[in-house]
């Protein structure tokens, strides 16, 4: 199952939400050893968490499997605010059909093959 998260529609997906977070601490913080992301409450965060971030999450019996995030390019965003020299040859995107897609992940159990990044059955 697909769920996409917007502020429209957060106040139903509370509990998925805190799976995601944890879920991301423990790819981004645990498993690749991103220690700057790390918080005490075990969940990934950052301040583009925000109320303009839409998620995609994907779950498999009511266990989140995967998910990613989307912010919007006309707000602050982690390309605008943390690497812009990234974008210093074309310049920084921003448009109102243009996101930015970060925070992607799979849980181990549904990862094909070592680096494959994608729930398997996709």
């Amino acid at each position: 199952m697909i769920h996409v998260i917007t502020s429209a529609n957060r106040h139903l997906y509370k509990p998925e939400l805190l799976a995601h977070f944890r879920l991301r601490h423990e790819i981004y913080v645990v498993e690749r050893r991103w220690t700057n992301l790390a918080h005490p409450d075990g969940l990934e965060r950052d301040q583009f968490d925000n109320e303009d971030a839409t998620y995609i999450l994907a779950s498999e019996n009511s266990q989140i499997t995967g998910g990613s995030r989307l912010v919007p390019t006309t707000r602050p965003h982690l390309l605008s605010e943390v690497f812009p020299y990234l974008a210093s040859v074309r310049g920084l995107p921003r448009a109102v059909d243009i996101y930015e897609w970060t925070r992607m992940f799979v849980v181990k159990s549904r990862r094909d093959g070592r680096t494959a990044g994608r729930p398997g059955g996709w």
